[in-house]
């Protein structure tokens, strides 16, 4: 695997943990 696609999951996984956050966010 290239870095440069191993960067483009990463940055992937880090906005879909974003939204999550934003979701629980929201609930509360």
């Amino acid at each position: 695997m290239c870095n440069r696609q191993k960067g483009w999951l990463t940055t992937i996984r880090n906005r879909a943990e974003i939204i999550e956050s934003f979701k629980q966010q929201q609930l509360n």
